[in-house]
């Protein structure tokens, strides 16, 4: 795995031994930025179930002022900060331990929005819902930012009142799912 454009591109990411995580495939994450690019520069970055951290990264690479990445597993904070050391991005990085859901709800709560929202929980696990309930809910995604979602192929997700679905695309191995605020 490896950065695929900006100021990082081509340096390679460390993933995890076995299938506890799945990085998101290059060519979805290339698909997912060619989509996205004009909301990338400039934006402050949110990277929900964040695993490796590429998607993150991939932003800052692409010119995203900074990024929180999110994971409740110790492991894979610990492979985020490695990734952001080798791609120079740690100090414009923070990087949370905690349950995605509850850890976005805080930085809500504090007056924390973000232009730009990764989700990648498990697939079949419910979280997806979850992440689209805090979005509807509250600040979290700013006023005409974009919130884009992986689930597995062929899922489109429910969308709660006060959010429209942009788009959506599948890519065989994933389904990404464009959503904002209003409309």
């Amino acid at each position: 795995m490896r950065v695929i454009a900006g100021t990082a591109r081509g340096r390679g990411l460390a993933s995890p031994e076995g299938l506890s995580t799945r990085p998101t495939a290059d060519r979805v994450r290339e698909a997912i930025f060619s989509s996205a690019a004009g909301f990338v520069p400039g934006a402050c970055v949110l990277d929900l179930f964040a695993g490796t951290g590429a998607m993150g990264i991939e932003a800052l690479s692409r010119g995203a002022d900074r990024a929180v990445f999110v994971d409740r597993s110790p492991e894979c904070a610990a492979l985020i900060r490695r990734n952001l050391t080798v791609t120079g991005f740690a100090d414009r990085s923070e990087i949370i331990t905690a349950d995605a859901v509850r850890a976005a709800r805080r930085l809500a709560a504090d007056g924390r929005g973000f232009g730009v929202i990764f989700s990648d929980p498990p697939y079949q696990s419910g979280e997806t819902e979850r992440v689209l309930a805090l979005i509807a809910e509250t600040s979290v995604l700013s006023a005409g930012g974009v919130a884009i979602l992986e689930t597995a192929p062929g899922y489109v997700p429910a969308v709660p009142a006060g959010l429209t679905l942009v788009k959506s695309r599948d890519y065989n191995v994933a389904a990404v799912h464009y959503i904002q605020k209003g409309g």
